[in-house]
């Protein structure tokens, strides 16, 4: 590859805000501007494959638990889009889950296959998370119009921001109503964060409430693909669109340095 792989890490303060279908979705998306990897790191409960109506045989855990080689582990979606997944474990120390999400990171960088990754992380703050954000070149916190969601997406941000560079974090609004509702979430959260961490960060966009969506996951059927004209579509498409322009403007300037 000419380039390196780009990682973009989704993650939110807590669980039920629409990350996996935003990361599954903007996954798809990727794929067709360049070879993509979804990544679901969530050890407690991963449902990707579930969301993308597959079954992979062979689970990270297979990797690192037997002989089973690393490449043998990614299961195909469709073209140019790939899917690692592990099974739902309790037996591995918080210690151990840090070292092997690493391992896992530099198989995937020694690949030289992708261009994008995505990793679907566990929500909340925990070490994983922060580990993710850490490796990647784009973290997108995802929050909705709860009062709770904010509260604990600030939480996360607080403890990403130390170790993160405050310009590869993004915001990711949710479910909103209408570009009036985003807009004051996002005054919301910029007040917060301005007061008390000193700093605004870059607004991917939103993503409006559609019962499609809720269908889309019943059925196992992206919402990119089997309803793409959607407005929820459309501003998925915008939204990948700014991904893509953030990484290479960034690309674009560790290149000039």
């Amino acid at each position: 590859m000419d380039k390196p792989t780009k990682f973009i890490t989704i993650c939110s303060g807590k669980g039920g805000v629409g990350k996996s279908f935003v990361a599954a979705n903007l996954a798809h998306l990727l794929s067709q501007k360049g070879k993509t990897l979804l990544w679901d790191s969530n050890l407690n409960f991963p449902n990707l494959h579930l969301i993308l109506g597959v079954d992979p045989p062979l689970r990270l855990n297979d990797y690192i638990s037997s002989n089973v080689k690393f490449k043998d582990t990614i299961f195909k979606v469709e073209q140019d889009f790939d899917l690692i997944i592990d099974s739902p474990l309790s037996d591995r120390l918080d210690s151990e889950h840090s070292e092997k999400f690493y391992e896992i990171y530099q198989e995937i960088k020694s690949l030289d296959t992708y261009d994008y990754v995505v990793i679907d992380t566990m929500p909340g703050a925990g070490e994983l998370v922060l580990e993710s954000c850490i490796l990647s070149d784009l973290s997108i916190v995802l929050i909705t119009d709860e009062p709770t969601t904010i509260v604990d997406s600030y939480g996360l941000l607080k403890l990403i921001l130390p170790f993160v560079e405050s310009d590869k974090i993004g915001i990711l609004v949710n479910n909103v109503i209408d570009e009036e509702d985003y807009d004051e979430i996002i005054s919301k959260i910029n007040l917060t964060t301005n007061k008390f961490l000193g700093v605004n960060f870059n607004n991917v966009g939103f993503i409006p409430y559609d019962r499609e969506v809720r269908k889309s996951i019943q059925t196992q059927e992206l919402i990119t693909i089997s309803n793409n004209n959607l407005p929820v579509s459309k501003n998925l498409h915008d939204i990948c669109g700014r991904i893509e322009q953030y990484l290479k403007s960034k690309n674009l300037i560790n290149e000039n340095r």
